[in-house]
């Protein structure tokens, strides 16, 4: 069978050439749209948790040969959109070459390439090595709330929430062989590798979940997120507890769905990788852009006194 071939499309070929001033006023109007994304872009310093990042997670050095990377600050401004929004790594590359707000938050306005799916993938596995890379960047973002006067104060939320994942199909002793790390027997090197071994079923109000927990600590006074611990959905809360614990916030503990609102908003109650220390990535990814993106709410909304 012969496969049909596609024509180039034309479609680019019909617009016109933009004038300068159309494309100023379609930015102007576009500001509005793109309010929080600015403010996010003025708060934060993204160089500074880029050095983080480094710091924690050296990148290889290059200067032997081969394709220099990115900037880490860049790679870390796309984590932001992509954990922002809930896209996948190749929707993420197409967002950014479709949308000017996008190039602009991440820096790629007027460069020829942009990182691609690919690269993008690579470097969430360069960061999940070790657990370090996330919490670089969780951290300094932290950090930087603090910097801006957000202490924790007000006594503290601490809770847990499943983040479920795919469920993994299989027979009561293949699952058995799962949870002691072992691979099931007759299973193929290439099943063994596709398959999710870190995540356990659990039970909440008598419904089956599968996937993982966070178990989070935020402040009661500004709702910010200041610690967290992932961990497989069948640990219970209270192993837990000494690791979330915030003894810098004095106040009486709560428990609350806030934040767990607020990251399911963000569709961070499920995930897609495969490993406990990918999964952990992506978590903290999505808390830091919560995080991120409450201080834009509360600078608007809930200035301190002595910036009203």
């Amino acid at each position: 069978m012969n496969t049909p071939r596609i024509k180039p499309s034309t479609f680019w070929r019909r617009q016109p050439s933009t004038d300068l001033f159309v494309q100023e006023q379609r930015q102007d109007k576009m500001g509005g749209f793109i309010a929080n994304l600015a403010a996010m872009d003025e708060l934060i310093d993204f160089a500074a948790i880029a050095a983080q990042v480094d710091s924690a997670c050296p990148r290889p050095d290059r200067s032997k040969g081969g394709r220099p990377p990115y900037p880490t600050e860049i790679m870390v401004r796309l984590l932001f959109i992509q954990s922002l929004y809930n896209l996948s790594d190749e929707y993420c590359e197409y967002q950014v070459l479709d949308r000017m707000s996008f190039q602009h938050f991440c820096r790629l306005d007027g460069m020829l390439h942009i990182p691609d799916a690919r690269t993008l993938w690579h470097f969430k596995q360069h960061l999940a090595q070790g657990g370090l890379g996330g919490r670089a960047i969780f951290d300094a973002v932290s950090q930087q709330l603090q910097a801006h006067g957000y202490i924790p104060r007000g006594g503290q939320i601490v809770d847990a929430s499943i983040v479920q994942a795919p469920v993994t199909q299989a027979k009561s002793e293949e699952r058995e062989a799962l949870n002691e790390g072992k691979p099931p027997e007759g299973w193929s090197s290439k099943r063994v590798r596709h398959t999710d071994r870190d995540a356990r079923w659990t039970k909440k109000h008598g419904k089956s979940y599968y996937g993982y927990k966070v178990h989070a600590n935020s402040d009661a006074r500004y709702k910010l997120i200041r610690k967290l611990k992932v961990t497989p959905a069948n640990v219970d809360d209270g192993q837990t507890l000494a690791d979330v614990l915030d003894a810098s916030n004095t106040g009486k503990r709560a428990r609350g769905e806030h934040v767990f609102a607020g990251l399911e908003q963000l569709g961070g109650k499920c995930v897609r990788a495969l490993t406990l220390a990918r999964n952990e990535l992506a978590i903290l990814l999505k808390c830091s852009a919560y995080n991120v993106k409450r201080l834009v709410w509360l600078v608007g909304n809930d200035p301190l006194p002595w910036a009203r």
